[in-house]
């Protein structure tokens, strides 16, 4: 099960508990919220992607100034990517977040940068 959100999923992953039905149902998640990649550290969820937003607010900025001092949008177009978040990507995600200066929505160090598999 792909939710449209982390809330969503958490709120599947619990339902699922509670049914005992966690185990026959895998759920991923959208935000790349600190809960979420806890819950995927701890198995529970499959998957959760983190949108670098302040990556994509910088270059929202860029172009905006760009078409204001010239009255033309930018030629070239950025590509922005996603990076999702699974068990085996823990550490890599809490790394790219660190070395770009990510404001994530956990501040300087997400909570995964801390985990140790």
């Amino acid at each position: 099960m792909m939710t449209g959100n982390d809330e969503m999923a958490l709120g599947a992953v619990a339902a699922l508990k509670e049914a005992g039905r966690l185990a026959s149902v895998t759920v991923g998640g959208f935000d790349g919220s600190p809960d979420a990649v806890t819950a995927v550290a701890a198995g529970e969820l499959v998957s959760t992607v983190l949108q670098p937003v302040d990556i994509f607010a910088e270059e929202a900025v860029r172009q905006a100034d760009h078409f204001i001092r010239t009255g033309n949008p930018r030629e070239r177009r950025e590509a922005l990517g996603n990076i999702a978040t699974q068990a085996h990507t823990i550490e890599a995600a809490s790394s790219f977040l660190c070395t770009h200066n990510s404001l994530s929505p956990w501040g300087e160090r997400p909570p995964a940068a801390q985990i140790r598999r």
